[in-house]
């Protein structure tokens, strides 16, 4: 059995991606991959946990994965749940960014899965680009920044938590300004080789780098010859002339009081040695 499992991060871009896996949930099927709905994923996960404890491990596990709908051609789970590694509530909390209940949660998910190869997914960003967005959707209070301190965001801490939760998973990460760039190399990690990406919803992600009019550009010659692979996409935006490229959207410091603006432009300041970090760490994919 493969679970493949994209845990966001809050405050980064994974709406975009549990769209285009809910859009196609049924083309996806018909290649042999099973796509459940977060919450129908997590209510198999309770279910399998209110088993007695005393439970054959591998029997429930298979009463798991067939209540997900598993069966000789459909073993490959895949499925964007940001909420399974931390509650967005908790994303900033008094022990930090990223910290409570991670560890726990992912061991439990081993333990339930003791057969299962994991893949799980993540996009990290700077504290300029993710901070605004959690505080502005009403995550955290802007005063739970003072339990980040002025160093850095420790995404290199949260992935060595993960792959302490998960030893033996294959982990997959890229940069959140990055996914105009990688967004096929992304999708095509849920779907696993020999299998192709359905078309509803790529020209949205080939869109996320472009300006309003590239945008129209772009429609316009997808509509003009329609693509038949991926490539074909990336060959249309590749053609738009330099002047069609957009900086990837982010919350403007501004919409903070000056003191967390201040805070944020000084964790920014750690992004790079953090990224570095994730880069040199054993068991990571990176997509860059």
């Amino acid at each position: 059995m493969q679970l493949v499992l994209h845990i966001g991060a809050y405050g980064t871009t994974w709406q975009p991606i549990a769209r285009w896996l809910a859009t196609n949930r049924d083309d996806l099927r018909g290649q042999g991959l099973l796509v459940p709905t977060p919450p129908e994923f997590m209510a198999a996960i309770q279910a399998a946990m209110a088993e007695p404890p005393d439970a054959d491990p591998l029997a429930r596990e298979e009463r798991l994965v067939r209540s997900l709908g598993a069966a000789r051609d459909r073993r490959r789970i895949v499925l964007s749940i940001p909420g399974l590694a931390i509650r967005r509530h908790d994303v900033i909390s008094p022990r930090g960014f990223y910290i409570q209940g991670v560890s726990r949660r992912l061991s439990a998910l081993r333990r339930l899965f003791p057969r299962t190869r994991f893949t799980v997914m993540l996009s990290v960003a700077p504290a300029s680009q993710c901070l605004p967005r959690l505080l502005s959707d009403g995550s955290a209070p802007v005063d739970a920044l003072v339990s980040l301190g002025e160093e850095t965001l420790p995404w290199g801490a949260l992935v060595a938590t993960i792959r302490q939760g998960l030893p033996d998973a294959r982990v997959v990460i890229w940069q959140d300004a990055d996914l105009p760039h990688v967004w096929h190399r992304v999708l095509s990690t849920f779907v696993g080789p020999e299998r192709y990406l359905p078309a509803p919803g790529l020209a949205s992600f080939a869109g996320l780098g472009l300006t309003r009019e590239g945008r129209v550009r772009l429609d316009q010659r997808l509509k003009a010859e329609p693509p038949r692979r991926v490539s074909d996409i990336l060959s249309a935006v590749s053609e738009l002339a330099p002047d069609h490229r957009a900086p990837f959207p982010r919350t403007a410091l501004s919409a903070l009081p000056p003191w967390a603006a201040r805070q944020v432009s000084c964790l920014d300041l750690g992004h790079p040695t953090e990224w570095a970090d994730i880069q040199g760490q054993a068991g990571v994919t990176i997509l860059d």
